[in-house]
């Protein structure tokens, strides 16, 4: 209340202060405006009676058309008179030689007033035949500006109670609220975020603190949120790595030991590239809320990378973490997912402990990650034939294939296989490939991939991105990596008319060249929705006419020569 009473004064003072300036302001420019006009106007009535004068003498000079002394006074002074009708005019004389006809003169030295004396020859036939002297008066000239003065001085005091009036008006609406705003504005910016201004009207001004007023709540709502992700993951709401190093820099010598367990969600990577990164993103925060369902007082959830967690407990040596770390493997084998052939969650643990402060917490992560990743090569295997089963069984529910082709595929590639005498891990290489050398069929719309008939142009360059969604797929996964190229290349053909790399001949991976034969095979062979299948006489005749165009020429007659002789 004490400060918004100093501020309530401050504005009070600058707007006193302003108005004041202002006041001072008009007055000198309305003294400078009355000084100015009542020159102006002297100086006009000044103009005003010298033209008068000349204007009557000419009348006068016009009215002579002989000599004066042919006129007597009585008509000389009817003329003038006729002329002179004008209160200004105090006095007329004409002079010819020594005669002097004083026409009239009514100016007495005691008025008080000036007068004005203006003289001229008059010429006749070229000669001064005589002299007009004319008398004005400044008596009805200081008469006329103590009028005007009155009047101005009545039209300034109109006009500087209009001015005050106004800048009232000013100063209540318009300058009082703006100097508020100013103020309030400099006081937020200089951290008092939660002050406002109170604008009491109903006009733009108002309006203009009310957007004022938004704004500020606008910029406290971006501070808070600033602040929240500052200290907060984004996607899972959880503490992340700032806060992990903060909250262990302020721990206390009783807390300890501390024991941190970090966890790494398997085949992310996989999930993204097949599902979307958003379904990646629900197993992230699947994996989160099974963390945040073991938090207490004593232990902390964090994110502490892309698929990394980090739980912080208290107090906890490693018998007592060795056994939170088994109920939350088996909490998250419990945990299914709603797409068709995904895996269980499968996450894989590590832990340390810090037994004091002396401890630092890098290096008890890097020993925890690195029991983590001791682990994980020990579970290679098993991971391993978890993704290999799952992609099989996701590519047989989107492309129809069975186990049974990928069996036969096998079986006919093993026929060429054994006669070029291929490794043990060529063998398992070529396996594995015969099961998931469509991998990218997964990611084609089914409205192509299960359409009965032939597809169409377009549905055919869609359905020829599949060796190259393959190939992404296999690099994400470092379980199949090693058959990414296969992949890719399964449908180069040996003139180089294949796709999508247009390679030729022996450019050509050796195994995608066995495979393409056994699947072409395979493909005429079996019955298809849109064709019946062909006898294996026909289907050997369509390989030959390959030979050399399609297929490798070589592998084509090894594989010519040895099925004939089986029956698959």
């Amino acid at each position: 209340m004490k400060k918004q009473g100093l501020y309530r004064k401050h504005i009070n003072t600058i707007n006193r202060k302003f108005n004041l300036l202002v006041g001072v302001f008009m007055v000198c420019i309305m003294v400078f405006f009355f000084l100015f006009s009542t020159y102006i106007e002297n100086k006009s009535y000044q103009e005003e009676l010298a033209t008068k004068a000349d204007n009557t003498i000419t009348l006068m000079k016009e009215s002579f058309s002989v000599p004066i002394w042919n006129y007597d006074l009585q008509t000389i002074n009817s003329i003038g008179h006729s002329l002179l009708e004008d209160d200004e005019i105090v006095g007329l004389k004409i002079t010819e030689f020594d005669i002097e006809a004083l026409l009239y003169e009514d100016y007495k030295e005691d008025d008080g007033y000036e007068k004005v004396v203006k003289k001229e020859d008059i010429i006749y036939k070229d000669e001064i035949i005589a002299e007009i002297e004319i008398s004005l008066t400044t008596k009805l000239a200081k008469i006329h500006m103590k009028d005007y003065i009155r009047n101005s001085m009545i039209f300034v005091l109109f006009i500087f109670l209009a001015i005050v009036i106004v800048l009232r008006i000013i100063a209540r609406y318009i300058t009082k609220p703006i100097i508020e705003l100013s103020a309030v504005s400099k006081r937020i910016a200089s951290g008092e975020l939660f002050l406002r201004a109170n604008i009491d009207s109903n006009d733009e001004i108002s309006e203009l603190g009310k957007e004022f007023n938004s704004m500020a709540d606008n910029l406290v709502s971006k501070i808070d949120e600033a602040r929240y992700l500052s200290s907060h993951d984004k996607l899972t709401g959880l503490y992340n790595r700032l806060k992990l190093e903060e909250n262990y820099s302020k721990l206390r010598e009783e807390q300890y030991p501390i024991a941190l367990l970090i966890c790494d969600i398997n085949g992310l990577k996989l999930a993204n590239e097949i599902y979307g990164h958003e379904f990646g993103d629900h197993v992230i925060k699947t994996l989160s809320q099974i963390l945040l369902s073991f938090r207490t007082k004593e232990r902390s959830v964090y994110r502490w990378g892309g698929d990394e967690f980090i739980l912080g407990v208290q107090n906890c040596g490693y018998n007592e973490i060795g056994k939170l770390k088994e109920r939350l493997e088996d909490r998250c084998k419990e945990e299914k997912f709603d797409k068709a052939g995904y895996p269980i969650l499968n996450v894989t643990f590590g832990y340390s402990i810090m037994e004091s402060s002396d401890v630092l917490l890098n290096d008890a992560i890097r020993e925890a990650t690195e029991l983590m990743s001791r682990k994980k090569l020990l579970e290679s295997r098993s991971i391993h034939s978890s993704i290999i089963e799952y992609l099989k069984s996701t590519l047989s529910e989107r492309s129809k294939e069975t186990y049974e082709h990928a069996e036969r595929l096998f079986e006919l590639s093993e026929l060429i296989a054994n006669e070029l005498e291929l490794s043990e891990d060529e063998m398992n290489q070529l396996k594995l490939f015969s099961s998931l050398h469509d991998l990218g069929k997964i990611a084609i719309r089914d409205s192509i991939l299960l359409k009965p008939g032939p597809l169409s142009d377009e549905e055919w360059v869609e359905m020829k991105k599949h060796s190259e969604i393959g190939y992404r797929l296999a690099l994400s996964s470092p379980e199949l990596a090693i058959i990414a190229e296969l992949i890719l290349c399964h449908h180069e053909r040996w003139d180089g008319k294949g796709y999508p790399q247009n390679l030729e001949g022996e450019a050509i991976p050796l195994l995608a060249r066995i495979l393409s034969i056994a699947d072409a095979y395979d493909a005429m062979t079996v019955d298809r929705v849109y064709r019946k299948k062909l006898t294996k006489e026909d289907a050997i005749e369509e390989i030959k006419r390959g030979l050399g165009s399609q297929f490798d020429p070589k592998i084509g007659k090894i594989f010519i020569d040895k099925v004939k002789h089986i029956e698959i």
